[in-house]
């Protein structure tokens, strides 16, 4: 993987790059994810700043609240899971059809209905998101704060999150939008 430097733009805001996540190889709908993800992303710091909240959540504290986070995560993925398994049998595909709110971006969603069943149904290839990550004090979850995005996505975007200066504004997506 390209490494990204750890700087700020002048307005304050933590720079993704595309161009250097999962060295440069990021699809047009994983970029879509991530510029997605940064929008939402920024809404949830700019409710932070305008409360006078600290960005980050002290360190000791993470650990606790990766656990939450997990825990939250791996309920919403089952939940999902059940949704699928008991959806009512109508319209073919109408169970999948109605998950797309469940998923970062509309492309995802397109790209999981895609999958074989038995990978569709396990959601092999995504992950639950944390919208407003667990390290800038984002809720675990399972159902309000959680979306999927393809696996490389949110590896990587949460990978920077470590990163994220404490002063920073917000995050923008370069190359990704």
């Amino acid at each position: 993987m390209l490494s990204q430097p750890t700087a700020l733009t002048a307005a304050g805001k933590f720079v993704y790059d595309c161009n250097a996540a999962c060295g440069g190889t990021l699809t047009d709908c994983e970029k879509k994810q991530a510029c997605s993800k940064a929008k939402k992303l920024n809404n949830a710091i700019k409710k932070k700043r305008a409360n006078n909240q600290a960005l980050k959540i002290p360190s000791k504290q993470y650990p606790a609240a990766r656990a939450a986070g997990d825990a939250g995560a791996a309920s919403f993925r089952a939940a999902c899971k059940a949704t699928l398994k008991n959806a009512a049998h109508g319209e073919k595909g109408a169970k999948v059809d109605g998950m797309s709110s469940k998923f970062m971006h509309e492309c995802a969603h397109k790209q999981w209905k895609k999958n074989k069943a038995a990978d569709r149904d396990n959601f092999k290839g995504f992950q639950a998101d944390h919208i407003h990550e667990i390290q800038l004090g984002g809720a675990p979850g399972p159902n309000t704060n959680l979306q999927f995005m393809t696996s490389r996505v949110n590896g990587s975007f949460g990978g920077r999150m470590k990163v994220i200066p404490s002063n920073a504004t917000g995050v923008t997506s370069k190359n990704c939008c």
